[in-house]
């Protein structure tokens, strides 16, 4: 390609290295051309005949730089679909890129833009991406598929493809919680407590789903298929139900250890636990502690309520004492709460006082005595009867024995009365 100039310039090289080169009458730049007929005599690789070079310069001094068919030229390939990367079979060459061409090739269709080596393949039957392979695994527009190892229908969800097409391996659904067991798999069947959650909802020991795991499994549910009871729930009682596990009563609501008497207990008032039988209980404070409602008034168990409860019992501390009972005269207590325990025959004058306190009709200014409780009769010495204020003509019955009898009954009346002071 070179010529009988090529072989010329070889000469002249050789020839400047052993230092005999031929003489010319001009040649500036050595490169064996005489100046008249070199283009540029300052630049020994241009000269008319030699090779074009891609460096800006006339190098054959044709009138033309780099033009095509440089030694140095570039291949580069026709891009008619304008994607960037040009047909492989329609190579040029030259120093710079022709209209339409472009420096890559391995274009698979040129002429569409969609496909070329620099397209992203998507799922549309075609080799987008020149690879020789169609809407192979990871196009664009695929769906995402899930491996599917146990064949179970359900993938694992940390294994997923993107396909245009499902793979023989893969599924739609990637939920499985364990992909090498195929009886492991949301819906599957769960085996309580069997520290393997077969049906893939995170949850093996809460059968009921109230938030507290089963006794069977650990925890501190008392009744795992029951989901309002859990521990701190809210307790109904008296339903037969533990709903907050306290393992208690469900007959105690106030937990003081004795059954509601309602529900077959003894506790009288289950809404306070300082209330059931054989409780500490204050009389007379209208609270039953005890559950024994006859004694709130009624402290000495006579069967007689005391004044402050609505009752009749003057002494709630003694049981002899009451209303209706057998008084004990003159020692200071009244028995029978009546109001009297001086005045035995209840005619208005205290024993100290009376003249004759078991005679009713004997006592001070009586039709039978002074007010000194001296009997009325005759004298001894006048022979009359006394009256009240004076003397009473009319003889007393039986002479002197009468008036004797009277003084008689009289002293025995005062002794009785003097004795009781």
């Amino acid at each position: 390609m070179i010529g009988a100039n090529g072989t010329r310039m070889r000469l002249i090289l050789l020839c400047a290295a052993l230092g005999s080169a031929p003489a010319f009458a001009a040649d500036n730049d050595g490169d064996g051309v005489d100046a008249s007929i070199d283009c540029n005599d300052t630049d020994i690789l241009s000269f008319p005949g030699a090779p074009e070079r891609c460096d800006g310069t006339d190098n054959d001094c044709d009138g033309r730089a780099d033009e095509a068919g440089a030694v140095d030229a570039s291949v580069w390939y026709r891009d008619s679909d304008r994607d960037g990367v040009g047909d492989a079979a329609s190579p040029a060459y030259a120093c710079a890129a022709p209209p339409s061409y472009v420096a890559e090739s391995g274009d698979c269709d040129d002429s569409t833009g969609d496909r070329s080596p620099l397209a992203e393949e998507v799922c549309d039957g075609l080799d987008n991406d020149c690879d020789g392979v169609i809407d192979e695994e990871g196009a664009t527009g695929g769906a995402t598929w899930y491996r599917d190892l146990d064949a179970d229908n359900h993938g694992d969800p940390l294994s997923p493809v993107v396909d245009c097409h499902r793979p023989d391996d893969a599924v739609a659904l990637g939920d499985d919680c364990d992909d090498t067991s195929a009886e492991v798999h949301p819906g599957a069947v769960e085996v309580w407590y069997d520290d393997t959650d077969q049906d893939c909802d995170a949850n093996d020991d809460d059968q009921d789903g109230d938030g507290f795991s089963a006794l069977d499994a650990g925890g501190d549910d008392c009744d795992d298929v029951d989901a309002t009871v859990y521990p701190g729930a809210e307790e109904v009682w008296y339903d037969g139900v533990d709903q907050d596990c306290a393992q208690d009563s469900d007959f105690d609501a106030d937990d003081d250890g004795e059954n509601a008497a309602a529900w077959g207990g003894t506790d009288c008032d289950d809404t306070d636990p300082a209330t059931y039988p054989g409780a500490d209980d204050t009389p007379y404070d209208g609270v039953v502690n005890d559950c024994a409602a006859d004694d709130e008034y009624d402290l000495d168990r006579d069967g007689y309520a005391t004044v402050e409860g609505g009752g009749a019992d003057c002494d709630d501390t003694s049981p002899a004492v009451h209303p209706g009972a057998a008084e004990i005269w003159y020692d200071g207590v009244d028995q029978d709460c009546d109001g009297n325990d001086d005045d035995q025959d209840a005619d208005g004058y205290a024993a100290d006082v009376d003249c004759d306190d078991e005679d009713a009709l004997a006592f001070p200014d009586s039709p039978q005595f002074d007010a000194d409780c001296i009997p009325l009769g005759r004298t001894a010495r006048d022979g009359h009867l006394r009256g009240g204020g004076g003397c009473a003509s009319a003889p007393a019955p039986g002479g002197g024995l009468g008036v004797m009898g009277g003084l008689l009954a009289g002293l025995a009346a005062l002794g009785r009365r003097r004795a009781r002071r």
